[in-house]
């Protein structure tokens, strides 16, 4: 009977590895190349395993989640099959089995906690996990009659598996640490500079006001990030498709405003020469669908896909989105929220905007948004000078 609960024990672990890997690959995907292609696991804008994977929550200590889950598998699995082949002390190792479930139960708990009132998006991966740490924990528990009372008594018992345990957690943190300088990550020392240049940085006049404008995240925020972009251009391509997720644990502490300041010569007169041909376009397509209520997941295809842009394009966009397609061909072929792009491009002059994207936060330029560390500290000091 106990070697059914075994086997059990060790296929769902082996589950939980695999989905655990995979999360981990996930993970360095996004810390090495962002979110070029959206992940199987992304089902919809609450159902996300990328935007909780880019949250600050990914980490523990330093060291991915899903790395230490990927370790408490590998962990279980081992610790069960020698609770099947060892001749005594079965019972004691079971009840080790289970006093870490329950912890790791607990944790998951608490993970599942911030994803309801904190991220507001869920993982389904690690959906599947919890559900794996819960049928583990249960597992142990009734295959082994396990009394909570025993265990506790019985605590200073379980130094054999727990030094096992410490040594697949320790080979696990050297791997992910060399994972991690692998990736280049930025010094202690460079994040001071970037945060000391950001915070000396003198701001920039920009509007108070931003009505009719595109936002993400808290309306009455004490925080305002705003973003000058082009649909055309490469680099904005990865400002969009990487910043906003990163701002997802923060969404109710700012706002995000998009504004359009496309290098376009048909509509932006203070181009010099013609920088991208299809950028105009793209922007009153946009702000069509803005006036529709679906600016943002519009305008994240028109930047994956931004080396098709044309006309038939950004209307079969329209169409996935289920826009109002005569409502939406209207406003695209009479330029109909063209006035709207050309009050941004003057927000844009008078920012003195020369290149994109430019990323202001509370009016101060933020040249660092492709580091996620160093765009959570300067946050965090935002936030920190909002509350005094």
């Amino acid at each position: 009977m106990r070697k059914s609960w075994l086997i059990v024990i060790i296929l769902v672990a082996l589950l939980g590895a695999i989905t655990a890997g995979y999360s981990l690959k996930l993970f360095y995907q996004i810390q090495s190349v962002g979110f070029d292609k959206p992940a199987f696991c992304n089902l919809s804008p609450t159902m996300n395993c990328e935007l909780v994977q880019a949250s600050s929550f990914a980490e523990f200590l330093g060291l991915p989640v899903s790395g230490l889950g990927l370790c408490y598998y590998i962990f279980t699995i081992l610790l069960a099959l020698t609770v099947w082949v060892m001749p005594t002390g079965q019972q004691l190792a079971a009840q080790f089995g289970w006093v870490v479930g329950l912890g790791t139960f607990l944790y998951s708990a608490a993970l599942a906690w911030v994803s309801a009132t904190i991220l507001r998006v869920w993982c389904p991966t690690c959906i599947v996990m919890y559900i794996i740490n819960l049928l583990i924990w249960f597992a142990w528990w009734v295959g082994w009659r396990v009394n909570p009372v025993r265990v506790w008594a019985h605590l200073s018992s379980f130094w054999k598996p727990a030094v096992g345990m410490l040594i697949v957690f320790c080979v696990g943190a050297v791997f992910m640490l060399s994972q991690k300088q692998s990736m280049g990550k930025i010094t202690e020392r460079q994040m001071q500079d970037a945060l000391y240049a950001f915070d000396k940085s003198s701001p920039h006049v920009l509007p108070t006001d931003w009505t009719d404008h595109p936002m993400w995240g808290n309306p009455n925020a004490k925080v305002t990030i705003v973003e000058f972009s082009d649909m055309e251009c490469p680099f904005c391509r990865l400002a969009a498709l990487n910043f906003l997720p990163r701002l997802t644990e923060y969404q109710n502490d700012v706002k995000l405003v998009f504004v359009n300041y496309p290098l376009d010569q048909s509509c932006n007169k203070n181009m010099q020469m013609q920088g991208h041909q299809h950028s105009c376009m793209a922007a009153t397509a946009a702000m069509c669908a803005y006036q529709q209520h679906e600016f943002w997941n519009y305008s994240e295809d028109v930047f994956r896909d931004q080396r098709r842009i044309s006309r038939d394009m950004l209307l079969k966009l329209a169409e996935k989105h289920h826009l109002d397609i005569p409502k939406f061909t209207q406003c695209l072929d009479s330029q109909e929220s063209m006035p709207l792009v050309q009050r941004d491009i003057s927000i844009g002059e008078g920012a003195m905007i020369t290149a994109t994207p430019t990323i202001f936060i509370n009016g101060k330029p933020f040249p660092y948004w492709r580091s996620p560390e160093v765009l959570r500290a300067a946050l965090k000091e935002e936030l920190a000078k909002a509350k005094k």
